[in-house]
């Protein structure tokens, strides 16, 4: 919908891809878990291992927050963990597939931000991506 840069380099195109790939997985792995783990844990385990992973990534080049980043990290980290806590439940509840199409929807909010917040514009081909992403999850939830 978006489009692609053609100044991507191809590693953070692939570490995209593979984000995707093991969302999905993420995704079925908390649905299996649905009769032996609360949510809560399941949760935990999944941020342990985030922050684990960001720990090994972020030391190379660490800065130390100054006054608002603090505000603005704990309000990440609030937010973020409500998030997770309900995706997790939501997961646990219903089919994946059922769950996971509700995601797509955070790309017609990523497109809004950009727009609002940094004055990004939008061509046909755009806008018209946004509908299709629209109607395919409103036909999906009407015909499962």
């Amino acid at each position: 919908m978006k489009g692609v840069d053609d100044n991507i380099e191809l590693s953070y195109l692939l570490v995209g891809i593979l984000s995707a790939i093991v969302s999905g997985f993420a995704y079925i792995t908390i649905r299996t878990l649905k009769a032996k783990e609360d949510p809560l844990v399941v949760v935990f385990h999944f941020q342990l291992v985030g922050t684990l992973t960001g720990l090994t990534f972020s030391t190379v080049n660490f800065t130390m927050p100054h006054g608002l980043d603090w505000i603005y990290l704990i309000l990440v980290g609030i937010f973020t963990q409500l998030g997770q806590v309900n995706l997790t439940k939501a997961l646990q509840q219903d089919k994946v597939a059922n769950v996971s199409i509700i995601n797509y929807t955070g790309v017609i909010y990523a497109i809004a931000s950009g727009f609002l917040i940094f004055g990004e514009h939008y061509g046909v081909g755009t806008i018209g991506g946004i509908l299709l992403v629209i109607l395919g999850v409103l036909l999906s939830m009407i015909y499962r």
